[in-house]
């Protein structure tokens, strides 16, 4: 993609274009509020999780456009698949770490465990398996991502026509595969979802490049009107698999353009939002460690029945534990940056520090 601001409808700071850094930023925030409740029985936010299903319409498909806006298929086969598997597969075991952690806490100390009401585990040798193939739970997004991005690659090679008929063809497919039900190992089942939205997004970048502002503040409305029925169709319980496969494909993708066009057409730049999809990688890395640390905190100093006393109360404590998230996601940064920057597939800053003088 062309770093010209004129192009891009947003300012271009150090390479980035700050837009997308915005919308990334917003989709991190997003994944932080869908975890907040917990995937266990949630004792703390039980009137956020109509709310929490809204989000999950669209918020993964989302990172997967975003990654498509910003793909690059310039380099090698060899060249290009190792950057990805450093940027994505080796972050993925070390980010592994947590479910790790969380392993080891359920067999040496179970009531402990017990009190986090995480989802249910399995043992901790087909747990610990589940992290070795590819399927921690929480992080299957970057196995799923390196395999779509594999396919771009190839794809890239083929015309333009090609390219659009089968990115097409796998965001058709993409309801129907079984992810939840028949689980492969890394993640193999995700290449369709990866494919369909990194995809999506990837075809779009060329005329996002060259779109003004007043037209993605129009395709933001419409995106939202798509949205907001798509939405309230998806909360009524439905028994027709033609209106849930409906349902499902169209708020996937108008909630994520939503977002898209929200942060070129409206607000294009925001200092706090950039500074979290600069780093999206360890945000969404740490997202599930700090969302536990930072409910332990806050629920030890505001009772827990106070908290389930009235949405809005459960709404405040979410922002301020979603809040004590980020700003710890925040302080490990830069110590990731400075002493593990081979996790997250980034250059030893000292050699690059070294090298610039």
């Amino acid at each position: 993609m062309v770093q010209d601001p004129a192009r891009t409808g947003g300012s271009v700071q150090h390479g980035r274009i700050a837009w997308i850094d915005v919308a990334k930023g917003i989709a991190m925030l997003l994944v932080f509020y869908g975890h907040l409740p917990g995937s266990g029985d949630n004792p703390w936010f039980p009137d956020l999780m109509t709310s929490r299903s809204v989000v999950y319409l669209f918020h993964m498909p989302l990172f997967f456009v975003l990654s498509g806006i910003t793909f690059h298929p310039s380099k090698g086969f060899r060249q290009f698949a190792g950057s990805r598997l450093r940027r994505l597969i080796v972050p993925y075991y070390f980010f592994s770490l947590y479910a790790l952690m969380k392993i080891v806490l359920k067999v040496v100390a179970p009531a402990i465990f017990a009190s986090f009401h995480g989802e249910a585990m399995g043992s901790w040798r087909s747990e610990l398996l589940n992290i070795v193939l590819g399927n921690s739970i929480g992080l299957w997004f970057f196995w799923a991502l390196f395999w779509g991005d594999l396919v771009l690659w190839l794809l890239a090679k083929f015309p333009k026509a090609v390219q659009g008929a089968f990115c097409l063809l796998c965001l058709l497919a993409w309801p129907f595969v079984p992810v939840s039900h028949v689980e492969l190992p890394f993640q193999l089942w995700g290449v369709f979802e990866a494919v369909a939205f990194t995809g999506l997004g990837w075809l779009l970048s060329g005329t996002l490049e060259k779109e003004s502002r007043m037209a993605s503040s129009v395709f933001l409305i419409i995106s939202m009107a798509v949205f907001a029925v798509s939405a309230c169709i998806a909360l009524s319980p439905s028994h027709n698999p033609i209106k849930v496969y409906v349902v499902k494909l169209f708020a996937a993708v108008s909630g994520s353009l939503m977002i898209v066009f929200l942060a070129k057409g409206l607000i294009q730049s925001n200092s706090l939002l950039q500074y979290i999809g600069r780093d999206t990688l360890i945000f969404y890395g740490l997202n599930g460690l700090s969302l536990a640390v930072s409910k332990g905190v806050f629920f030890r100093i505001v009772p827990v029945s106070f908290v389930r006393s009235n949405v809005w109360s459960q709404l405040l404590a979410g922002m301020i534990v979603l809040c004590l998230a980020c700003l710890l996601c925040a302080a490990l940064k830069p110590l990731i940056h400075r002493y593990c920057w081979w996790a997250i597939g980034s250059t030893n800053p000292v050699k690059k520090t070294v090298s610039n003088n």
